[in-house]
């Protein structure tokens, strides 16, 4: 269609006396709108030539306002402009719940409500992309051919619901502030001239100065007042969100926030739009308010921007805190490497434990559920003890010091993603993660292997006998099972676990648990004032690793029981516990071992690691990543970075650095 067809059209349109008003709109939109959402300069032309014509054609221009504003006048707006993308007072969970209630059951709106009329408007889900590219300049003649049309803007009747929607925001804006979770974080709420406050009183000042035509310099300097508030409001917010590394978050937190900072920043489209002295401005603040009602509405059923929206703070939140612990896993030197090979053979140690525990309560008469109960204790035990004790498990490692490597990223350049430190750490974490294996493996082989043939020995009975042996060795075979598949599962729960450690030090951190345990009177009588703060602030320190350690156990040792249950192939193989229940194999395998058995299983042992490293590390970098606000491709590139540096120097993830000594 070329631009004569355009005018043919649009007049045919407004000269049509069979259309209501709002159907006027609907097709008058259509006639801007592209086929396709991306063909943005279709939609810029089409808007050029109404601009045009209008500015051309002042009676033209004057039906166009007339029939306009004669549909905003028959709707009301004040839902749409306080609540339309502004996060609700219900739950997460709720507000999940209702949105996937949506897509299948629309929501009812009223007939006069500006939401329906809205989606009527604008009825294609992608409408927003091509509103946003119509320049400011296009917007602002458009805005002005109207004016010049002879058709007062006031006959819209949007300033009055600006005004009402002000109120009601700034009134919102209060309540929310002086939430226990909000003020808590702001000492200067107490401040009886708070700037929610002021801001809620100085709305209702220019509302009523407004309405008197005498009180001009009222106004002026009720609305100079008005942008100082919201300057300290947007201030006040900023503190909270640079300063959420000193306290922790709930989901019930960052709906607050969110709603908060929602609510701040629709007060300000609403006050450009009317109340700016700058005539360009107010037309550009209405172009700005109408693409972001118009984008947050077709948005308002996404599950999607739900979930990216209100789980990153937490996420980076968690991620922070993990990546405390993830500070200690990293070998820079010869020292650090020693130290780390010693705590993983006492982890060895206890897993050998823990591997002969776990076979006990496999012969032991209990029900599937018992005995998932029974692996659950073991494992969470075990695992509570090899952190209380300062051993290391290998494989924890990875989801732990995920966060502590995206902070490096996400403090680079653009341009640079992986810096030099970021290499370095991860070498670091590379060699720890190396020698923590080796030395689990290396210890928790042949003392399963001795506790096995001890308990042989003293009992007299074989603590496993010829079939069990082979099942044992069996179960580790990459070709035979399905254990890498296994140990694949074993690592997403390893990444729950860190993701869980992260999330009850963030709990606790919220809730101030240390001081209230500190001010709790039965238990400072009964432990005494220094007692009760040592204990608080061990709780405080360790409770999150701890809860990690407990969920890992209950994760790893009950999925049998839940495959079985549900009928799935699901188990779990984790590194260390393989090379234990080896050695319990040899200790009563029926004569020696063939060359290729053995190969099969250490490839089997080694496939395992691997998976358990690579599925809990890549898991938890891309939680992280995305936490610190990163893109998808960045972790490609992370990769791709990582693989060509390891090619590049393999013994730098291998082996410690040496540290030249210093001359005399």
């Amino acid at each position: 269609m070329d631009k004569d067809a355009f005018e043919g059209e649009l007049r045919l349109l407004m000269d049509d006396g069979g259309r209501s008003p709002k159907q006027v709109l609907v097709d008058l939109v259509g006639l801007v709108r592209p086929s396709v959402a991306s063909d943005t300069g279709y939609a810029q032309e089409r808007f050029g030539w109404l601009v045009e014509l209008l500015e051309h054609d002042v009676q033209l221009a004057g039906r166009v306002a007339d029939n306009l504003f004669g549909v905003l006048r028959s709707h009301s707006f004040e839902k749409l402009f306080t609540e339309s993308g502004i996060v609700s007072t219900r739950s997460f969970w709720s507000d999940l719940v209702a949105k996937l209630n949506r897509k299948f059951l629309p929501e009812y709106y009223p007939d006069n409500d500006a939401r329906l009329l809205l989606h009527e408007v604008f009825h294609r889900r992608t409408d927003y992309l091509w509103l946003s590219m119509l320049s400011y300049a296009s917007w602002h003649r458009f805005v002005e051919a109207l004016r010049k049309s002879g058709v007062p803007l006031e006959l819209s009747g949007l300033e009055g619901a600006i005004a009402d929607s002000l109120i009601v925001l700034a009134q919102r804006i209060t309540a929310i502030a002086y939430e226990p979770e909000i003020d808590s974080k702001l000492p200067e709420l107490e401040n009886i001239n708070s700037p929610f406050l002021e801001l809620a009183r100085a709305t209702n000042k220019l509302v009523k100065a407004r309405s008197n035509p005498a009180s001009t310099h009222e106004v002026i300097r009720f609305e100079e007042a008005i942008l100082g508030h919201l300057d300290r409001c947007r201030k006040l917010i900023d503190h909270i969100y640079e300063n959420k590394d000193r306290y922790g978050v709930s989901m019930h937190f960052i709906y607050l926030i969110k709603r908060f900072e929602q609510q701040v920043e629709r007060y300000a489209m609403l006050f450009i739009t009317i109340w700016s002295s700058d005539r360009k401005r107010v037309d550009d603040g209405i172009s700005n308010l109408m693409v972001h009602l118009v984008k947050v509405e077709k948005q308002r059923n996404s599950i999607r921007k739900h979930l990216h929206t209100n789980t990153r703070l937490l996420l980076y939140k968690i991620a922070v805190n993990t990546s405390k612990t993830g500070e200690h896993y990293k070998v820079a030197n010869l020292k650090e490497y020693a130290q780390m090979f010693r705590g993983a053979l006492g982890g060895g140690l206890v897993v050998g434990i823990l591997a002969c525990l776990k076979l006990g309560v496999s012969y032991l008469p209990l029900s599937p559920l018992g005995t998932a109960v029974g692996y659950s204790l073991n494992y969470a035990m075990g695992f509570v003890a090899i952190y209380m004790l300062h051993f290391t498990l290998a494989t924890k490692q990875p989801a732990m010091t995920a966060s502590t490597i995206a902070k490096t990223l996400a403090n680079g350049s653009t341009d640079q993603l992986v810096t030099p430190d970021t290499l370095l750490l991860i070498r670091q974490i590379a060699r720890s993660q190396f020698v923590s294996l080796l030395g689990n493996v290396m210890a928790s082989l042949p003392f399963a292997w001795l506790l096995a043939a001890s308990l042989t020995y003293i009992g007299g009975g074989h603590v496993v006998d010829a079939g069990k042996s082979v099942a044992l060795m069996s179960d580790i075979s990459p070709w035979t099972s399905l254990s890498l598949f296994y140990a694949a599962i074993a690592g997403v729960y390893l990444m729950l676990s860190g993701l869980i450690a992260g999330y009850y030090d963030n709990l606790i951190l919220h809730n101030s648990f240390c001081l209230r345990v500190k001010s709790h009177r039965g238990l400072r009588r009964l432990l005494g004032e220094r007692r009760l703060s040592r204990l608080a602030q061990y709780l405080s320190n360790n409770m999150g690793n701890i809860a990690g350690n407990v969920a890992l156990g209950l994760f790893l040792g009950s999925t049998s029981t839940l495959g079985h249950f549900i009928g799935l192939p699901l188990d779990i193989r984790h590194v260390t516990f393989s090379a234990a229940n080896f050695g319990i194999a040899l200790a009563d395998y029926p004569g020696l071992p063939s060359l290729a058995m053995v190969v099969e299983v250490a490839v089997g042992v080694f496939g395992i690691g691997l998976m358990n490293v690579v599925v809990s590390f890549g898991l938890s970098i891309a939680i992280a990543l995305y936490s610190h606000g990163a893109n998808p491709s960045d972790y490609l590139r992370l990769v791709r970075v990582l693989v060509l540096d390891f090619v590049r120097a393999p013994h730098q993830y291998i082996l410690p650095l040496r540290i030249p000594r210093r001359r005399r």
